[in-house]
């Protein structure tokens, strides 16, 4: 999925297009099987390696709540919106 920074700055205004950018860079290195998707386990993982919490709920109710293309998972978008409100 290729995903156009430009475009997806016209829906999430407060961020600029490097934002936008950086953070397609961090969801390709969370995503360590390159599927295009973050898992439970990749979403753990990047948890636990950067100091979040890594609890199994927590994690199961976030991709629960964002996830609205495949059931379990998050696609770059997804990971961005979830980005945009944490922030």
């Amino acid at each position: 999925m290729v995903v156009n920074a430009f475009t997806l700055q016209r829906k999430y205004p407060q961020l600029q297009v490097n934002d936008i950018n950086n953070l397609i860079d961090q969801f390709n290195e969370i995503d360590l099987d390159q599927d295009g998707y973050l898992d439970h386990n990749e979403i753990r993982k990047a948890c636990k390696d950067t100091g979040y919490s890594d609890n199994y709920d927590e994690i199961r109710a976030t991709l629960k709540d964002v996830s609205t293309n495949t059931v379990g998972k998050i696609d770059v978008e997804e990971f961005i919106e979830v980005m945009y409100y944490r922030a």
